[in-house]
């Protein structure tokens, strides 16, 4: 596998890791739990920008044709 394609595998990852903390923070949000809804937005969050970076990283990477 190529840098590239490690780059993509990553960004699937977070983004997943992303949507399924958000997920989460619905179903504390719909049962009253605002404390585990904050934390789970919050780490959602974190996922999803790193998602954005390593997006950035891979078309950098393709930009600079390595």
């Amino acid at each position: 596998m190529g840098k590239e394609e490690a780059i993509a595998f990553k960004l699937i990852s977070l983004m997943g890791m992303a949507r399924s903390h958000y997920l989460c923070a619905i179903d504390a949000a719909e049962s009253g739990t605002k404390e585990k809804y904050l934390d789970e937005m919050k780490k959602g969050d974190r996922c999803y920008k790193e998602g954005h970076r390593v997006h950035a990283e891979l078309l950098t990477e393709i930009a600079n044709g390595v």
